[in-house]
């Protein structure tokens, strides 16, 4: 893969994709902070107890919109729309389309679906909203010219499937992506699974195929729930639900693949998002579609209940935000003593070398509080080191550059830039073929990339 990788996107050190060589250092994996608060709670008559986040939060324009259900039995499920402009503070505009104890004054876009999940193609004119939803054992869907007024299609996409699915925002070689639970997964497999399905015409969909399903590291009592992905750097990143039936709870990993077939999980299965208030101490599970990306930090939404799985009729649910800075997902970490990570060769294509590290600390301190060590030698594809680019001209890395800057372009053209002696740019090696070795103490790093 690293042969191939378009080297102008980050590149994480989730595996050992790009690892040729290493040496005291220490793969650590980061949690998303949970926000105290919900961003949204049910607060109108038609909401119930339960906001339930099987849906999606997607960019319209410079509008963000939330689509959600409601849970309140024993009344049907109502696939409701919020809209914000900072993604903080989300209103429910008034629809018109539903009618909900004889008006229409309310932010309802369509009755009865169970867990709808939404893209958005831009490409199709006509309808580039399509909602999909579990209902009667099959996969059910709809589309809409504006994601407000929207037209069931007749035919089911999948059939039979279990009641979890979710749809990929962005089309995948110009083909629709759904992540579902296959049917009867429990009687066939002992356990909750994970299947995927794709489709050109968003109407064939083959039978599922199975991509995630638990193993000999996962405890005995874990089942995979569902699971949402997105694009991200050259590669896909999944939130994985892992539902834990002794104690009852769901929370997530982070799961990721380079074709959407093929998964990935931390040998150390730590929660990405998982129980942190008392709103969400029983129940996590996210948007589908990618994190909306705010200045440097990453925002996943999710649902949020206080009840296991088996105690419905009692929980409270509402809709959560988790965020994570940009690429800091994984880092490779040095202790006090020196370590170094050379990477596999590589053939430059210009720019500037940017790094997403720290050498601070504490990674919540101030980026001057220095204390740890990150130099970069470059070698060529014979391993030796690069004359200007090594030894006594090698560059020093120091502070905490959390991705690059989004304030302007001039800041974010500088952010994270690595230089060797009197100056010099790994652009003067453009279209060769080059290894990095990175030597660290006290030290994190993240990922890397060219500026293009």
């Amino acid at each position: 893969m690293s042969e191939q990788a378009d080297l102008t996107q980050s590149q994480l050190f989730l595996d050992d994709t790009w690892i040729a060589a290493q040496r005291r250092l220490q793969r650590c994996w980061y949690p998303a902070e949970v926000h105290p608060e919900p961003v949204l709670r049910p607060e109108e008559p038609w909401e119930g107890t339960v906001l339930v986040l099987y849906g999606t939060v997607l960019q319209v324009g410079d509008t963000y919109r939330m689509y959600y259900a409601t849970y309140n039995p024993p009344r049907q499920s109502l696939v409701c729309v919020a809209e914000s402009d900072d993604g903080l503070r989300w209103r429910r505009p008034v629809v018109g389309e539903v009618e909900y104890q004889g008006s229409k004054e309310n932010n309802i876009v369509l009755p009865g679906p169970v867990h709808p999940s939404v893209t958005h193609d831009p490409d199709d004119a006509a309808a580039p909203f399509k909602m999909v939803w579990y209902e009667d054992t099959a996969i059910r869907a709809a589309t809409s010219p504006d994601g407000y007024r929207w037209t069931r299609i007749d035919t089911p996409l999948v059939s039979p499937v279990g009641d979890v699915q979710n749809i990929l925002l962005d089309k995948v070689d110009g083909e629709y992506v759904i992540l579902a639970k296959p049917f009867e997964t429990r009687q066939r497999y002992g356990a909750r699974i994970v299947g995927f399905t794709r489709s050109a015409d968003f109407r064939d969909f083959p039978r599922l195929d199975i991509i995630q399903q638990p193993d000999l590291i996962d405890a005995p009592a874990v089942e995979y729930y569902g699971m949402t992905a997105f694009p991200y750097a050259g590669l896909y990143l999944g939130l994985l639900w892992r539902y834990n039936g002794l104690p009852d709870f769901i929370d997530m990993l982070l799961t990721w693949s380079y074709d959407l077939k093929e998964w990935q999980l931390p040998t150390a299965r730590e929660a990405f998002i998982g129980p942190a208030q008392p709103w969400n101490s029983m129940w996590s599970s996210s948007a589908s579609g990618p994190p909306i990306r705010i200045g440097n930090h990453l925002w996943f939404y999710f649902g949020g209940r206080s009840r296991g799985h088996g105690q419905n009729p009692l929980q409270y649910g509402a809709v959560g935000l988790a965020t994570i800075a940009v690429d800091r997902f994984v880092s490779l970490t040095a202790g006090h003593i020196e370590g170094q990570v050379v990477t596999k060769p590589m053939t430059w294509p210009g720019g500037d070398l940017q790094l997403n590290a720290s050498t601070t600390r504490h990674l919540t301190s101030h980026p001057t509080d220095g204390g740890g060590t990150l130099f970069v030698d470059v070698l060529d594809s014979a391993g030796q080191q690069i004359d200007g680019f090594a030894v006594s001209n090698r560059a020093e890395f120091a502070g905490n550059v959390p991705s690059r800057h989004r304030g302007s372009a001039q800041k974010e053209a500088r952010a994270g830039v690595v230089r060797w002696g009197e100056g010099r740019s790994l652009n003067e090696l453009a279209g060769q073929q080059i290894t990095l070795a990175f030597s660290m103490r006290d030290s994190h790093l993240y990922s890397f990339r060219s500026s293009g």
